[in-house]
Order: structure tokens, then sequence, then C-alpha cells
């Protein structure tokens, strides 16, 4: 009788135990997924800053050339 609880016990420790690992690893990858997101959020954010900074110096070159031939 003793041993049969006991298996019982240990079989549902064992499915807990691997319910839970199975959650916990879960979160990870979709931490990891999350993270891949924000670096290709910012990146393109960064693209984006870079090609508004260049568009604005040369425009102010242009205006500083224009002012100069006056």
């Amino acid at each position: 009788m003793a041993e049969a609880l006991v298996s019982f016990i240990l079989v549902q420790l064992r499915t807990v135990t691997f319910e839970i690992a199975g959650q916990e690893l879960k979160l990870v990858t979709d931490v990891e997924k999350e993270v891949k997101n924000i670096r290709r959020n910012l990146d393109a954010d960064e693209k984006q800053i870079v090609e508004t900074t260049t568009l604005l110096c040369r425009n102010l070159c242009r205006v500083f050339k224009w002012e100069m031939e006056l």
C-alpha cells in the first residue's frame, strides 16, 4: 500500500516537474524572441535616424551654399 502511494506521488511530482520545466522553457524562448524583435526595431529606428540626419545635413549644406552665393 505504502509503495503504491509513494509511486503515485513520484509520478505526480514528475508530471508537475515536467510541466513547470516546459513552461519555463517557453518563457525563455518567448523572451529570446522578444529580444530579437526589439533589436530588429532598434536597428530600423537607427537606420531611419541616420537617413534623416543625412538628409538634414545635406539640406543644411545646400542652404549654406545658397547663402554664400548671395
